[in-house]
């Protein structure tokens, strides 16, 4: 439980270090940010699971942000606790705290559910790939969602209000970064949290044992030859 509170804490330190200029020496302009995020509703722009998923089963706008408002917010806490939850009973098994997998569980849980989506939090995730022990194949097929969507995001905007055609094709574009992402995230949530860092040393796979010499009953031969 301590090394829960210590990631929850460190996280809240870094978060105060890093807005706390802004806010002393412009508080207006750093407050607009955030009152603009808290105003904005999940809609084309938000590249997010809740519009490209949960609106169409909605349909009706109003409902539709009303539900988004209250379920995107109480679902990232809740992944939040989750995360550390399973660090703690790591922890029991280990006797150490993983918080550097838990606040990348933290982070997939934040991009996963959060109701605003940008290509560029790909930023936030790359410190994790290279710090933990991570598969390739995950890295890589995230990065081709990533870049997919970053590159036919615009050409879709674009050409909705000009061409329906060339519109409609790079929505499938679109559909390929979002769900691909939404379900790369939701892997990596897991991922993260089995992870091993990389500064451990070179990881042995659990399938394959090592393999010892059998012992003739001699003792070893310790002559040097010069």
């Amino acid at each position: 439980m301590r090394g829960a509170l210590a990631t929850v804490g460190v996280a809240a330190a870094v978060a105060v270090a890093i807005n706390l200029p802004f806010a002393v020496l412009g508080f207006r302009g750093w407050l607009a940010s955030f009152a603009f995020q808290g105003k904005r509703t999940a809609d084309i722009t938000t590249n997010s699971l809740w519009y490209w998923g949960l609106r169409p089963l909605i349909g009706d706008d109003d409902t539709y942000d009303a539900v988004v408002s209250v379920a995107s917010p109480v679902l990232v806490v809740a992944s939040f606790a989750l995360a550390l939850w399973i660090g703690v009973r790591i922890a029991r098994r280990t006797g150490t705290y993983p918080w550097l997998q838990v606040s990348a569980a933290m982070l997939c849980g934040f991009l996963l559910l959060h109701k605003v989506h940008s290509p560029q939090y790909v930023l936030w995730l790359l410190p994790f790939f290279v710090l933990l022990r991570v598969p390739w194949p995950l890295v890589a097929g995230y990065l081709t969602a990533n870049t997919a969507l970053g590159i036919a995001l615009f050409r879709y905007y674009a050409a909705l209000g000009t061409d329906p055609d060339a519109a409609r094709r790079w929505e499938y574009a679109v559909w390929f970064g979002v769900w691909g992402q939404i379900a790369l995230l939701a892997v990596l949530f897991t991922v993260f949290l089995r992870a091993s860092p990389t500064g451990d040393g070179p990881q042995r796979s659990p399938r394959s044992p090592v393999r010892r010499e059998p012992s003739s009953g001699k003792p070893p031969d310790r002559t040097t030859v010069l």
